[in-house]
């Protein structure tokens, strides 16, 4: 709204000078005149640059919200570049002298900031997995913005952490396969032969040195295991690209990286924040489309008013059908009339 009032500002210009009424309403009108720290005059053009202010820091906003909230690709890897993003910001804003007004938003956010997520230790490392199971950028990327926020001595105490919560995931997801083989093994053991186990203990000389090469082997297997996070680690980078998709090459690498590619399926698999609030952004979107664009605005509060209503009566839902048209509304595609009543209801 406020974008679109900015591009409006001439508009607003031209009106003061000549409509006398224009002018007229704003201070006869009784709501505005309850505002006791409104002047009761149309804006000017430090309300303007007030504007282009809020614009300019709640457009970041915006861009994020929209793009954790996607439900038609993976988010859980981009969630420590909009983290850093928006802290280094608020960082940069705080240290404003030329904007004061720029300057004293961004230090009451930030305090609400370090309210939450100030304290490095109480923060769940799993938000970290995404970005280090990323080829394009793992742990390296992880310590480089600790280093660019908080300090080099904090960001390698923090990466440390990071790297021992990425290894114990993948201890756990390791010892989890090893059991379900131990099974698989242990099964198939009773079908051996028996004479099999004979003549191992006929020819128990001449089989000596085959049986420390297997132990050798086996110790070389139970390596790699062990090591398959320092070997994805110290990998070559992928390219950074557009193009580049991240499930695609865990796909590709799954036999490469048995059980980094089941950690990262799962941790992929979590959206990183589970409220709806591109929804709330959009769901006038849903009111108002191109088939349908001359409500007033009284019909569309009603509207809104009576979907939040109809929410507290339990109705059977088709999830498959729902789900389908919330990819079309992220998609761009418009939805129907009889889709969006259906939508609203």
């Amino acid at each position: 709204m406020l974008e679109s009032a900015l591009k409006c500002q001439k508009v607003f210009k031209r009106l003061e000078e000549l409509d006398p009424m224009y002018v007229a309403e704003f201070k006869t009108d009784k709501k505005l005149q309850e505002l006791e720290e409104y002047e009761r005059i149309p804006p000017n053009d430090e309300d303007w640059d007030v504007v282009r202010i809020y614009v300019r820091l709640l457009k970041i906003f915006f861009d994020v919200t929209n793009r954790i909230s996607g439900s038609l690709y993976v988010t859980s890897n981009t969630y420590f570049h909009d983290y850093h993003f928006i802290l280094s910001k608020l960082q940069q804003w705080c240290l404003e002298r030329k904007d004061l007004s720029l300057q004293s938003m961004a230090s009451s956010m930030k305090l609400k900031h370090d309210k939450y997520w100030g304290d490095l230790d109480c923060i769940n490392h799993i938000h970290f997995m995404g970005v280090v199971l990323d080829p394009r950028y793992k742990l390296k990327f992880v310590e480089r913005v600790f280093e660019n926020l908080f300090g080099i001595a904090k960001a390698a105490e923090m990466a440390g952490r990071v790297k021992a919560t990425f290894v114990r995931l993948y201890d756990h997801y390791r010892n989890f396969e090893q059991s379900a083989n131990d099974v698989v093994f242990k099964c198939g053991e009773t079908s051996k032969n028996v004479d099999a186990a004979a003549a191992h203990n006929v020819e128990d000389e001449c089989d000596n040195f085959a049986m420390e090469f297997m132990r050798e082997l086996s110790k070389e297997k139970s390596m790699e295991g062990k090591s398959e996070v320092d070997r994805y680690l110290m990998e070559s980078h992928e390219a950074i690209s557009e193009k580049f998709q991240i499930l695609d090459w865990w796909k590709v690498n799954s036999t490469k990286y048995k059980v980094l590619a089941k950690l990262a399926k799962d941790i992929f698999g979590v959206p990183i924040t589970a409220t709806p609030s591109k929804s709330a952004f959009s769901i006038g979107v849903r009111v108002l489309d191109p088939y349908r664009s001359s409500l007033s605005p009284n019909t569309v509060e009603a509207l809104l008013c009576l979907k939040n209503c109809l929410r507290c009566t339990i109705i059977p839902m088709d999830m498959e059908e729902s789900t389908e048209e919330l990819e079309k509304i992220e998609s761009g595609f418009p939805l129907t009339s009889d889709e969006g009543a259906e939508l609203l209801a």
